[in-house]
């Protein structure tokens, strides 16, 4: 969710209020923190963010806000690992759907 909230951040700052991308690129506005939403709802909150903003460069300006932070526990581990393989290891069994 942290990616998401990074996007409707971006989108706000461009004067599009959250709600409103929310609603029209059809996703749910009752998003709690850790929700975990499908790919196909990310990429229509980007081109629906672009599309509103009228601004083609809207993935740019987003890329300004990436922190450690935007990719939750994933950054965390990228950055306290070792190895690019330890990397690749530990974030490969933390973004493993429960089983």
């Amino acid at each position: 969710m942290s990616w998401v909230n990074t996007l409707l951040l971006a989108a706000e700052r461009l004067g599009l209020p959250r709600a409103n991308l929310l609603q029209r690129a059809g996703v749910r506005t009752e998003l709690r923190a850790d929700a975990r939403l499908p790919v196909d709802d990310i990429t229509r909150l980007w081109r629906t963010a672009a599309e509103l903003t009228g601004d083609p460069g809207f993935g740019l300006k987003a890329g300004r806000l990436v922190g450690p932070g935007s990719f939750n526990v994933v950054s965390f581990i990228l950055l306290a690992s070792a190895t690019l393989r330890d990397a690749v290891t530990e974030g490969a069994e933390v973004s493993a759907p429960d089983q």
